[in-house]
């Protein structure tokens, strides 16, 4: 019994809620009054809003159960732009007429339970007409659950099925039902939104999740009147709230507003009559798209005639767009694009047949096209493709536009699908590449946002890469994996991964580039499955069998899917242990870069990875530059949601200059979605290698024979394969590769034969002929560069739309005639028109117009009411240009001619309006701006009382600013805000004046964000006006170039000689005498001398010294006083020659404490009071020795004159105080001697074991510990002039040999101006030629004086009054020393500066010094400077030691030490600092050998191809019983007996050399070197060494030797000889007695192999055997590339093979009795014979059970190592008689 009762209680239940439901009574019609408006705007009032208003009678009757049918009554459509809410809203008569009809049309609607269904309407009734009908009924959907006062669910509405919350209550007082209804448009299972231009985008979650930049949400409210059948709807009102921000939404957001009424009026009887029509299913209450897909917001064009309508456009497109571009043209071109989008197929074929032969209209049609963006657009180009109406270059834009401008609809792709088998594509293979690449676009674009894309689309794809693979066609298996890779498809995943090397030998056999390819190809692939390429990509990481390269793109791969921190993890285990240097520096370099993103989507990235880089080990960040890196920079701003990328990886595999690959990629960021917008890709695996090695060799098959046979000896030898030469490039757009090529020596040859075929010659004469006859050519690029939109419908049911635009218009005019005298003939060559006077008048007038508009709002085909940002850029720049060239004669002049107006040039304009228009009255479009009416107004007044206060000024810059007017309202002021400014600055020498002038309004007062700083109207302007009362005729350049030189100058040049320079006084020629006796050290002197000349135009207040003590140098004083400078840069010692004096004649720590009290006093005082310091030097020195005190008197005397007065003569004296050290500079000398670092002794050149003696205290103490460490006694020794002073010579032989002419101050003194006896060789002329006649301009005059190597260049003013001029003297003193002066200023004296480049030794090591000395130089280069090195990293200073030190004032220099050709060490000093870089690896070897060894060839091309390869060779060397491997890897060979190894070999197919070495029997080492076809010997003898070719001897004397025909030389170098073979890969052999080297070309690394390892980088893989395995032992490694001999007869007297050898011991390995082989050879002596001598080596044993078979020989050696062990190696045998 209870259960009856309880189920009656559930029944009476059910049915009463099911009756709680809006009802509508049969045979009643139910009244509504119904308004929805919608406003679009800023979301403050008194701002302009656009908007529409649609008000109407709703009759609403059920016609049977459950259908329902509505009409409107008496409908209206209003319209509205105005400031909200002030401005009414205007009816829209015309439109309300048009539609009327439709609006008034009764259409049907299945209504259940307060749930709308199907709806059904006459076939009349339009889609737009339709979706008002569902803006209303959505309205009436209600879920209303009797049981629940407040419940959630997912409800189906017209904007589609999205997250609604109920909440309902009564109000029992009035017998009513309150509910609430609330819809969240950001939480919808199915919401409806149309994207169309946003493919290539991703979206940013990340960014989503900081701040979305699309909000919307619905609140309903109901009053609802309970009946007996259920509930009456008495009101409901709607408003719903769509925000959207392109920054972030503290930044502020535009919205549209919608809100919505239907109030109940009363109910009458009797039904609706529906009209007599067939109702037709037209849907559901989901919004359907219609024709705004194709509708642009920017403007409404009634379509009337199409066809007149498009030519209409046309023909004044062609006629506007000749002279210049308009500013409306980009507008004009948009309605092109839409009247193009309205026309069928045979409308755009008519328009076609009709134009295609007028060149101006057929580019414009052909431009337009592609920008319909359908399937028309493809189909008209593929027709004409096939009728042959395009050329090449048409067909490839079309296409190429057409791809990425067409919605990818299954149409448009069968359309480009057709195109795959057209033969007219595949004969042309850059057509085909493009027609295939674009169908995976389309593919991708067409699956954007569908979560399974259909498998019959990239079908064909598949099935023509599973031929190309059967068939092996690379080309093809390349082109169609792009494809793939463009499509990024998840079901690619698999036959992509079938052609990498993880699948077996089929994948692994295919080309490399076949691999990497397919790895790229899986990046678009990441974006929809970042889980699956994850997972695939580490594998591929972690197969170390992989090529190096293969595995650095799968990291690049692995990093683009944004890996967790996991992942992250495992990469930085895994690269800890890794051995293969290119990898670890790749991925630890890729992990640092990311750590420093400061963009939201690589946060999480960014935090993995710098959890990472703590793992791993600094080391790998002191990688150089020849191994892989991976760069990541970018910039983003989290409150603009803005920002932007930039990429580059730099992928190596054998530290060779050129990489193996590079790639290159930006990436936008911008309003929440991220877009790759570039990427470019370089291969050059093969391209040093074409242009380096001698490719006219040919292929000579008894060598490889020869050399293979010597090869064959090794045991499992395997080749490398042999590549051709190679480079690739791809460029991608969007993500998109829209083009590739692979450039080989055919393509080359194909290349080269074009250039210098017979067509190019014509073709330059056809292009000659045509400029004598005068051509006119017009330009214009026509291009819809930007549509992006996104199209969600409103609650009303009027689409709501956000759309991006931009269209841009380049154009150009262009006139050219030429003229030619003599005329030359009919067929004439291009040869004579080197010996013809040619003229050439060019005109050319280019302009751009470009357009962009941000548009939200409503969007339908008949109505627009919406908000408009337009941006505007437009430039027109004409010029007119006329030249003169005689080529004979060496004249040259150009001319500007005279143009008309130049106001303005270009501007940018930005205005934001509220506009509404219908399509009744497309020509009143009612517009109003943002920023009030009233308001610009007022920034009038502003703007006319800024003018009248900037009328006064009368600068040359003028600067307007404006007022803050207090007249303006406060209301009106403080909504907007209100900035003009004009910016002009006078170019007085070309008569003209250049404007910026910036306008800006808007609302930022009202809220300080940067979306109100936008909203408004800004304005930018450049003009160049004519100054008045300077009126120039034209402007002119002309150059002549030989004798008549002279005769072009307008202005006489005449540099006064005068210089003030004091008289040298007669004491101090005899403080001269008195010095040089001292002098011991010739070559020291002899450098301080050589300086002192080559600086006495600085004219130094002191003399200069070369005192051994180098912590300071001189300040350099001004030029008109100075007489010269110290030789020594490195020098920190005051320049009075007493310092050294005092300083080295010290014989204990006391008198050198004394010393240097007295140096640094001197130091700093000798710029003030020369009487001071020799007083303070003459008490100091007092407390020392009397030979010192004597010597201090001298010095200070002479030190007392040489302040005031200059002096040729320096420092003589230095030197000889270097000998006498004192008992303190020994002792700092032995500590000194600890430092074993050559890179720091190096830098000791500069120092002497006193150097902390010669400062200041306080510079003293700063460089302390590098005093202490740097201590050598070597200076800087220049080669120019280096003279060797004999014993015996004079002072005065000393002092002659200083004043000798060949010092740039003596060549200077003698003739300062070249120009009064030697004619300029050139001259330039820059002038502006004046209607006044007046001289304007600037003149430059070269003079060449041969004798003296000096070039003196003169630039000058041309007007009268005006004397500023600048000078620059260059003279080569000698193939060691450049000297230049430059000096501007009023006659070349106001501001001066010399810079000397000269080469020398500092010790051992070649050294190269640059001064910079100045006299004067302007504030504003000190101020530019410092401002320059605020703004240098930190870092970049990270590995220079700083010292401070007392410099010269007004010197800086840097000094470079080759320590060895690939290490450099820096000494560079500023008047403050000295800084020290120790130990700077280069990238390429530096040319330091003598001339000779330089270039050993004759010819050009071998020179260069020489120290080109010279540069990056890879150097191995033995000495002292060590080898150095290419790689620097060191250990000791023990070598075997009379047994050849292979130190060096070309490891591919090509074998192009072979470098081979023994020992004989009294322990002497042996090398044969296989080159060409030629055997070379090389052995010592007594104190020779033998040289014999092919077992011939060639004596030293009749060397060198050059092969007949390839370019191999053998020449002696040094105590040795040489080969040198570099276009063969063999850099040069060297070969002493001692010691021999090996050193290979740059394009050899990672091609070699043998002792001297693979020249890869790879130094901790570098013993590899030549089966291939990576033994750990260097003797083990070493065996393995020994040839054994075959019997114990062998002529080679070599009596060893290498063999696998048993453990004698019994071992048990994993619990198993076990016999263990060596899977490494080991020298063995040959049946027969028996060891003499043998040496233990370590080599990895393979166990394998006893009951096991034993494994074969031939597989022996690719088993596993199961431990390592040590065997016995035989190294040298004897053999039994009956063998030998």
């Amino acid at each position: 019994m209870r259960e009856v009762v309880l189920a009656l209680c559930l029944a009476l239940a059910a049915a009463h809620a099911q009756n709680f439901a809006p009802e509508f009574a049969a045979g009643k019609t139910y009244v509504y009054k119904y308004e929805a408006l919608l406003l679009s705007g800023l979301p403050e009032q008194s701002l302009a809003r656009a908007g529409l208003k649609v008000s109407s009678k709703v009759l609403i009757s059920a016609t049977s159960e459950n259908m329902l049918m509505l009409k409107l009554v008496e409908p209206e459509i209003l319209e509205y732009s105005g400031v909200w809410p002030k401005d009414p809203l205007t009816k829209a008569t015309k439109l309300t007429s048009a539609l009327t009809s439709q609006l008034i049309t009764p259409i049907k609607f299945e209504y259940d339970h307060g749930v709308v269904g199907k709806m059904y309407a006459p076939e009349g009734v339009s889609v737009m007409v339709m979706n008002i009908y569902r803006g209303i009924l959505n309205v009436l959907q209600l879920n209303i659950k009797k049981t629940q006062n407040v419940y959630e669910l997912q409800e189906a509405g017209a904007q589609g099925v999205c997250k609604t919350l109920y909440a309902i209550t009564e109000d029992e007082k009035a017998e009513r039902i309150l509910l609430t209804k609330t819809r969240d448009l950001d939480h919808c299972q199915e919401r409806i939104m149309k994207d169309l231009g946003l493919a290539y985008t991703q979206t940013c979650a990340k960014c989503q999740q900081v701040s979305k930049s699309l909000r919307g949400a619905t609140a309903y409210d109901y009053i609802l009147k309970e009946v007996s059948s259920g509930v009456m709807i008495l009101q409901a009102t709607v408003n719903e709230l769509i925000q959207y921000t392109p920054f972030t939404e503290l930044n502020g957001a535009a919205q549209v507003e919608t809100k919505q009424s239907l109030v109940f009026i009363e109910i009458t009887k009797g039904p609706i009559v529906p009209i007599n029509a067939a109702y037709m299913h037209r849907g559901s209450l989901k919004y359907e798209f219609s024709n705004e897909l194709l509708q642009t917001p920017i403007q409404l064009v009634k379509v009337s005639n199409i066809q007149s309508q498009i030519i209409e456009i046309l023909n004044h497109m062609v006629a506007h767009t000749k002279e210049r571009i308009h500013k409306d043209a980009p507008m004009k071109y948009m309605e092109l694009v839409q009247l193009l989008r309205s026309a069928h197929y045979g409308d755009l074929d008519m328009i076609w047949n009709q134009f295609k032969h007028k060149p101006e209209y057929r580019q414009w049609i052909v431009d337009a096209i592609p920008s319909i963006g359908n399937e028309v657009a493809l189909k008209f180009i593929k027709e004409k493709i096939l009728a042959n109406e395009l050329t090449v270059a048409e067909t490839a834009q079309a296409l190429i536009a057409s791809i990425h401008l067409v919605t990818a609809s299954r149409a448009a792709i069968k359309e480009i699908e057709s195109l795959l088998v057209n033969d007219k594509i595949i004969e042309n293979q850059i057509l085909r590449e493009i027609a295939y690449l674009g169908y995976g676009t389309m593919i991708s674009k067409h699956c954007v946002d569908k979560a399974v894309c259909p498998t019959e689309l990239i079908k064909p794809i598949l099935e023509r890469l599973a031929e190309a693979v059967a068939k092996d066609e690379t080309r093809d298996i390349i082109l169609f994996v792009k494809v793939l890779g463009n499509a990024g498809l998840p079901t690619s995943i698999k036959p992509i991964t079938k052609i990498l090397p993880i699948h077996g030998t089929a994948a692994t056999s295919l080309p490399m580039r076949v691999h990497s390819d397919a790895i790229m190809a899986l990046r678009n692939i990441a974006k929809k499955e970042p889980r699956m390429i994850q997972d695939l990509t580490l594998q591929l990481y972690m197969d170390k069998a992989l090529h190096p390269e293969l595995r650095m793109l799968a990291c690049l791969v692995l990093f683009e899917t944004r890996p967790p921190m996991g992942l992250v993890t495992t990469l930085a285990n895994i690269v800890k242990t890794e051995e293969n240097l290119q990898v670890a520096s790749f991925t630890y370099s890729h992990m640092k870069s990311l750590t420093r993103s400061t963009a939201v989507p690589h946060a999480s990235v960014a935090a993995a990875c710098n959890v990472a880089i703590k793992i791993l080990s600094s080391k790998l960040d002191r990688l150089s530059m020849r191994f892989s890196k991976a760069m990541h920079m970018d910039i983003f701003n989290s409150n603009y949601m803005a920002g932007a990328a930039a990429s580059a990886f730099y992928i190596n595999d054998a530290a060779t200059i050129l990489p193996r690959s590079v790639v290159a990629k930006t990436t936008a960021y911008i309003a929440g979605v991220a877009a790759d917008v570039l990427e470019v890709g370089v291969r050059t695996e093969g391209i040093q290698e074409a242009f380096m090695k001698n490719s006219a060799i040919t292929e000579n098959v008894d060598r490889i024979t020869k050399m293979k046979r010597v090869i064959k000896a090794i045991s499992e030898w395997r080749a490398l394969p042999v590549h051709s030469p190679l480079g690739s490039v791809y460029i991608k757009l969007f993500g998109q590769e829209i083009a590739f090529a692979n450039i080989d020596k055919s393509w080359v040859d194909q290349a080269i034969a074009i250039a210098t075929g017979h067509s190019v010659e014509s073709t330059a004469k056809d292009i000659v002929k045509s400029l004598l006859s005068g051509v006119s050519l017009n330009f214009v690029k026509p291009v819809l560069a930007t549509e992006m939109r996104r199209i969600l419908p409103t609650a009303a049911g009027l689409p709501m739309e956000l759309s991006l635009y931009t269209a841009a218009i380049a154009g150009a005019k262009v006139e050219i005639k030429a003229k030619a005298t003599p005329t030359p003939p009919e067929n004439f060559r291009l040869s004579h028109l080197l010996k013809a006077n040619i003229e050439l008048e060019t005109e050319m007038r280019p302009s751009i117009a470009m357009s962009s508009f941000a548009v939200m709002g409503v969007n339908t085909e008949i109505i627009q009411a919406v908000v408009l940002s337009r941006a505007s850029v437009n430039s027109f720049i004409p010029a007119k240009i006329a030249a003169t060239l005689d080529i004979a004669e060496g004249h040259f002049k150009i001319e500007g001619l005279p143009v008309e107006s130049l106001e303005p040039l270009g501007y940018a304009h930005i205005e934001t309006n509220a506009i509404v228009r219908n399509i009744e009255e497309p020509s009143v479009e009612k517009s109003t701006p943002v920023i009030p009416i009233k308001v610009v107004k007022a920034a009038e007044v502003i703007s006319s009382r800024m003018a009248s206060n900037s009328a006064s000024a009368s600068k040359s810059i003028e600067i307007v600013e404006p007022e803050i007017e207090s007249v303006v309202e406060p209301i009106i002021k403080s909504k907007q805000e209100t900035f003009q400014k004009k910016y002009c600055d006078k170019v007085a020498s070309i008569g003209v004046k250049t404007c910026f002038k910036v306008e800006s309004q808007n609302v930022a007062s009202m809220r300080d964000i940067l979306l109100y700083r936008l909203a408004g109207k800004h304005s930018i302007a450049w003009s160049v006006i004519p100054i008045k009362g300077k009126s120039i005729e034209r402007l002119e350049m002309e150059v002549q170039v030989g004798a008549k030189a002279a005769e072009k100058l307008i202005k006489r040049i005449n540099l006064s000689e005068e210089e003030a320079t004091p008289p040298v006084e007669p004491v101090l020629a005899k403080l001269k005498k008195i010095l040089t006796p001292g002098l011991k050290n010739s070559t020291v002197s002899s450098s301080s001398s050589s300086s002192s000349k080559s600086s006495s135009s600085l004219r130094s207040k002191s003399s200069s010294s070369s005192s051994s003590s180098r912590l300071s140098s001189k300040p350099v004083e001004p030029l008109s006083k100075r007489g010269s400078v110290s030789a020594s840069n490195s020098s920190l010692v005051s320049s009075k020659s007493s310092s050294s004096s005092r300083i080295s004649s010290s014989s204990s720590r006391v008198g050198s404490k004394s010393s240097i009290s007295s140096s640094s006093r001197v130091s700093s005082s000798s710029r003030s009071s020369s009487s001071k310091v020799s007083s303070k030097s003459s008490s100091s020195s007092s407390k020392v020795s009397s030979s010192s005190r004597s010597s201090s008197k001298v010095s200070s005397s002479s030190s007392s004159k040489v302040s005031s007065k200059s002096s040729s003569s320096s420092s003589s004296s230095s030197s000889s105080k270097v000998s006498s050290s004192s008992s303190s500079s020994r002792s700092s000398l032995q500590k000194s001697k600890s430092l074993k670092s050559s890179s720091e002794s190096s830098l000791q050149s500069l120092f002497t074991s006193s150097s902390s003696s010669s400062s200041s205290s306080s510079a003293s103490r700063s460089i302390e510990p590098i005093s202490k460490r740097v201590i050598n006694r070597h200076k800087f020794i220049r080669h120019h002039k280096k003279q060797i002073v004999r014993p015996k010579a004079t002072s005065a032989q000393v002092s002659r040999s200083r004043s000798s002419a060949s010092s740039f101050e003596a060549i200077y003194s003698q003739k300062k101006f070249l120009g009064k006896e030697i004619e300029p060789s050139l001259a330039i002329i820059f002038r502006a030629v004046r209607a006044d006649q007046k001289v304007e301009g600037f003149e430059i005059s070269a003079y060449f004086d041969k004798p003296a190597a000096r070039l003196q260049i003169i630039l000058a003013a041309l007007a009268e009054e005006n004397n500023w001029k600048f000078c620059a003297d260059g003279i080569v003193l000698s193939k060691h020393k450049v000297t230049a002066k430059f000096a501007w200023g009023a006659e070349c004296k106001q501001y001066d500066t010399i810079i000397t480049a000269e080469t020398g030794l500092l010790g051992p090591n070649p050294a190269a010094r640059l001064r910079l000395a100045w006299n004067e130089i302007p504030s504003a280069v000190r101020r530019y400077a410092n401002m320059v090195m605020k703004y240098i990293p930190e870092y970049i200073w990270a590995d220079w030691i700083h010292g401070k030190e007392l410099n010269s004032e007004k010197q800086l220099s840097l000094i470079l030490v080759a320590t060895s050709d690939k290490t450099l060490e820096l000494i560079g000093k500023t008047p403050t600092h000295t800084l020290y870089r120790l130990k700077l690896h280069l990238p390429i070897a530096l040319p330091i050998d003598d001339k000779t060894g330089l270039a050993p060839f004759d010819d050009v091309s071998e020179r260069i191809n020489f120290i080109l390869s010279k540069a990056g060779a890879a150097e191995c060397r033995y000495e002292k019983e060590t080898l150095t491997t290419f790689n620097r890897r060191q250990f000791k060979n023990e070598m075997p007996l009379s047994c050849y190894q292979v130190v060096a070999q070309d490891s591919t197919e090509e074998m192009k050399f072979m470098v081979l070495l023994k020992k004989d029997h009294i322990e002497q080492h042996h090398l044969n070197v296989k080159v060409a076809d030629i055997d070379i010997d090389l052995y010592p003898k007594n104190s020779d060494v033998i040289v014999k070719v092919n077992g011939m001897e060639i004596p030293i004397s009749n060397l060198p030797y050059q092969h007949p025909t390839a370019q191999i030389q053998i020449r002696p170098s040094g105590e040795g000889i040489s080969i040198i073979a570099p276009s063969l890969g063999l850099h040069e052999v060297f070969f002493g007695r001692n010691s021999w080297r090996v050193k290979v070309a740059d394009w050899m690394k990672g091609k070699t192999s043998g002792l001297c390892g693979r020249a890869d980088g790879e130094i901790k893989q570098e013993f590899h055997t030549p089966y291939g395995r990576l033994t750990k032992n260097p003797i083990s490694f070493a065996h393995s590339w020994v040839l054994p001999a075959e019997t114990c007869r062998d002529t080679s007297e070599c009596r060893m093979k290498l063999e696998s050898v048993t453990m004698e011991k019994q071992m048990v390995h994993h619990g198993q009795d076990s016999k263990c082989f060596s899977v490494e050879p080991v020298l063995r002596c040959l049946p027969g014979c028996f060891p003499v001598k043998t040496i233990p080596v370590t080599v990895g044993f393979h166990c394998q059970p006893t009951a096991i078979p034993v494994i074969p020989p031939t597989r022996i050696y690719e088993s596993s190592v199961d431990l390592r062990e040590t065997a016995e190696a035989h190294v040298a045998c004897s053999c039994t008689a009956q063998c030998a």
